[in-house]
């Protein structure tokens, strides 16, 4: 390989961090395919808001490791070919196999000369203050991407999303007691508080580093919003033809 061309590896230059239920698979999946943008082969990382302990569980028997297995039975992953090919297979290697610390995030985002990283991860609007800052220490000039969704809609879809996916429970044969205990749950509750993510995350990198959008936009004005997210991360914008193949116009 060129040394010209060689990845460096580096801390990201943004994170979409929400809100959860609120577009974040549609944010991933239109800038994975901008070529001026890398992005890790799995979607959400989550490893700051997750003990050590429980990103290797989540790595090996979680969503995450789930969607990677699947890539590889269905043959998504061997798609490439040549450098491309032996590049999945490092990653992959260096995800599932290595010692996590901040040098093993690093060492995740690999893009080619001009390209800016980042990663998908929407449990990071939940996070406090001071792994905000955390954040902030490896990278002060770090953007933020935030999609909000109608908070009432979102607290429903994560209800029905949960009960089915984790539970096993069809939301119509839950009971009262069931769901309400999730609904008053820390972490269910956090994750509706806007105005909790907006005030930290502006506070840590300064309101001109944190992108809000909505998730309604993606239905009404996919295109509008994708051009919006381009401006606010400094990269060319998407043709409307480009962008109507992703499912952003």
């Amino acid at each position: 390989m060129n040394p010209q061309h060689r990845p460096e590896h580096r801390f990201p230059d943004f994170l979409g961090i929400g809100a959860n239920r609120g577009g974040s698979s549609w944010l991933y999946r239109v800038l994975a395919h901008h070529p001026e943008v890398w992005l890790p082969p799995v979607k959400e990382i989550h490893y700051f808001d997750r003990p050590a302990v429980g990103r290797r569980i989540a790595k090996y028997f979680g969503k995450e490791g789930a969607v990677r297995a699947r890539d590889y039975l269905t043959g998504d992953a061997f798609r490439t070919s040549g450098d491309g090919l032996l590049r999945n297979l490092a990653w992959d290697f260096h995800y599932l196999l290595r010692p996590q610390s901040d040098q093993w995030y690093i060492d995740l985002f690999r893009p080619h000369h001009g390209q800016i990283t980042g990663e998908v991860t929407p449990a990071y609007a939940i996070l406090d203050e001071d792994a905000v800052r955390r954040i902030h220490a490896h990278n002060p000039q770090l953007k933020a991407l935030f999609l909000l969704r109608n908070p009432i809609e979102r607290g429903w879809s994560s209800l029905v999303n949960n009960l089915a996916k984790k539970q096993r429970r069809n939301i119509r044969a839950a009971s009262f007691d069931q769901m309400r205990r999730r609904i008053d749950a820390r972490g269910f509750q956090l994750r509706s508080d806007y105005a909790r993510t907006i005030t930290i995350w502006r506070e840590v990198f300064g309101p001109d580093r944190l992108f809000i959008g909505y998730m309604e936009q993606i239905k009404s004005e996919p295109h509008t919003l994708l051009q919006h997210v381009c401006g606010f991360l400094g990269i060319d914008p998407v043709a409307p033809a480009a962008a109507a193949q992703l499912g952003a116009g």
